[in-house]
């Protein structure tokens, strides 16, 4: 397998195949498509110290957000389950960017920073996004590989979970010979994920108020704990 210019051999077995997925998905991240384009972008703006003074705070962040924010964003549900370690680089250029929208020198203290601009940071991100995935699945509206992934809990006898919109977790398939890499599957961490969401963010009847009621939890997690 190829894979932005590096080649990966994957064996048959699914251990082998998720230990690749989780080194690709690292390279993804350090190697680094998505870093350092948002790099490059956040960069461009901020070099061009004739610009800042020009804009608003308002007018900066949607900049920002258009530029570097997106690239963050991008197919980012593919680093659920990575280590910390492997995510920072992306934490670190929207730590950037936050003092960059708020005009505040480099070393500020960004988790108010990111309070205040209402900007979850990227693990939860990632976080919002495999979760928005799960629930288009879960309604019958998402891909049908990932639906394949995301089984409805079925009890054995009628119980009151069964109308809680539960998920079935996934089996490992007896002992994984890469265990982190095989716990850190989509189809392991997305039905756990979606499981340890409060009731109401689970059985909401709109995408928009699933989207609604999953930010506001994010952001409790993240910055009111």
């Amino acid at each position: 397998m190829v894979c932005k210019g590096y080649n990966y051999l994957l064996d048959s077995t699914g251990s082998g195949c998720a230990a690749a997925f989780a080194e690709i998905a690292g390279t993804l991240v350090n190697g680094c498509y998505s870093t350092r384009r948002a790099a490059l972008r956040l960069r461009s703006v901020s070099e061009a110290s004739w610009i800042r003074p020009q804009l608003t705070q308002k007018a900066t962040q949607v900049l920002v957000q258009a530029l570097v924010t997106s690239r963050l964003d991008y197919c980012n549900s593919l680093l659920a389950g990575l280590p910390a370690c492997a995510i920072r680089p992306l934490q670190l250029i929207q730590n950037a960017a936050a003092r960059l929208v708020l005009n505040l020198p480099k070393f500020s203290h960004t988790t108010p920073l990111l309070r205040s601009l209402h900007w979850l940071p990227v693990t939860a991100r990632i976080h919002f996004k495999t979760m928005v995935l799960v629930y288009h699945a879960a309604n019958g509206s998402g891909p049908s590989y990932i639906q394949d992934m995301v089984k409805p809990y079925t009890p054995a006898r009628a119980l009151r979970s069964a109308s809680t919109k539960q998920l079935a977790a996934a089996s490992l398939g007896g002992a994984p010979k890469f265990p982190s890499a095989k716990t850190r599957g989509f189809a392991i961490l997305a039905p756990k994920w979606w499981n340890e969401l409060p009731i109401d963010i689970r059985t909401a009847d709109s995408l928009h108020t699933f989207r609604r009621r999953l930010k506001t939890h994010l952001f409790r997690l993240h910055f009111e704990r």
